[in-house]
C-alpha cells in the first residue's frame, strides 16, 4: 500500500534524520542537471561512517506521480520491514521529510557490482568471474526468496540495483541490494528495464507489455538469472 501523505511523518517508528545531515554535501554518485534523484555519500558527523543520501526535490515528486509512488514505495518498505530483511538488503538508517526535500539516508554499501567483473582474458579471470556469480546468487537468491514470501516482485532487478564491498575479515565480496521504490504485489507491474523481462512480459510483435501485465515471480527470476549471465560472461 501506498501513503498519499509522506512516509516520515506521523510515524512514531520513522527513524529522524541527525539535525545537519541534509547540508553537508558529498561526493555525488548519481545526479546532475534534469535528473529526478540525486544520491550523494558523505561521512556521519558523530561516527564517521559513510552514509548515502538519496534526495528527492518535493517539487518533482507532485509533478511526478509515478516517481512520487516509487520514492514512498521504498520509504514504507524498510519502514515496514526493518529489522526483518535479510542483510543482503541495505537498509534505511534515517530519513528527513520537510517543505523542499524528501531524503531518505542508507550506510553505504560498496561500488558496481559491475566494477568487479574482469574482462575473461585467461583462466585466473574467469575464476574470479565465477566466485563472483557464488557470491552473487548466495546473497541475492536468498533475499528474493524472502521477498517473494511476502507476496511483492521486485520486477526491475538488473546489475545497477547490485552493489559490491570487500569484507576484508571475511576475505570476500559482500553482495548487497538496493533501490526498492519498484516492488509491487504479485500480478500488478508498474516498471521495468528492456533485457531483463522475461518472454511471457513480450507481445507478439516484441514490445513489453506494460501495465497490463500479470508479474510473477517469475520475472523476477528471469532478471536474476540475466544478471548472472552477464557476470559470467562480461555482456553488457
Amino acid at each position: 500500500m501506498v501513503n498519499t501523505e509522506s512516509p516520515c511523518q506521523g510515524a512514531s517508528s520513522a527513524p529522524q534524520l541527525r539535525p545537519g545531515w541534509v547540508e553537508r554535501e558529498g561526493t555525488t554518485l548519481k545526479g546532475g542537471s534534469g535528473e529526478n534523484v540525486w544520491v550523494r555519500v558523505t561521512n556521519d558527523s558523530q561516527t564517521g561512517a559513510l552514509e548515502v543520501a538519496k534526495v528527492y526535490s518535493n517539487a518533482t515528486l507532485e509533478q511526478q506521480p509515478e516517481l512520487k509512488q516509487m520514492a514512498y514505495n521504498e520509504a514504507d518498505f524498510h519502514l515496514k520491514h526493518a529489522g526483518e530483511a535479510p542483510s543482503a538488503v541495505v537498509p534505511m538508517i534515517n530519513s528527513h521529510y520537510d517543505p523542499e526535500l524528501f531524503v531518505m539516508g542508507f550506510p553505504y554499501a560498496g561500488r558496481p557490482l559491475l566494477s568487479f567483473v574482469c574482462q575473461p582474458l585467461d583462466a585466473a579471470s574467469l575464476w574470479r568471474n565465477a566466485l563472483l556469480g557464488c557470491e552473487f546468487v548466495s546473497r541475492v537468491v536468498p533475499a528474493m526468496r524472502w521477498l517473494h514470501g511476502k507476496g511483492l516482485v521486485y520486477l526491475d532487478f538488473k546489475p545497477e540495483q547490485v552493489l559490491a564491498q570487500v569484507d576484508h575479515q571475511a576475505r570476500r565480496l559482500l553482495i548487497n541490494w538496493v533501490d526498492f521504490g519498484s516492488l509491487a504485489p504479485r500480478g500488478q507491474c508498474c516498471v521495468w528495464t528492456d533485457g531483463f523481462v522475461p518472454p511471457e512480459a513480450l507481445a507478439c510483435c516484441g514490445d513489453v507489455v506494460g501495465i497490463n501485465a500479470a508479474a510473477t515471480e517469475a520475472w523476477d527470476a528471469w532478471a536474476v538469472g540475466t544478471v548472472l549471465m552477464i557476470l559470467q560472461c562480461c555482456i553488457w
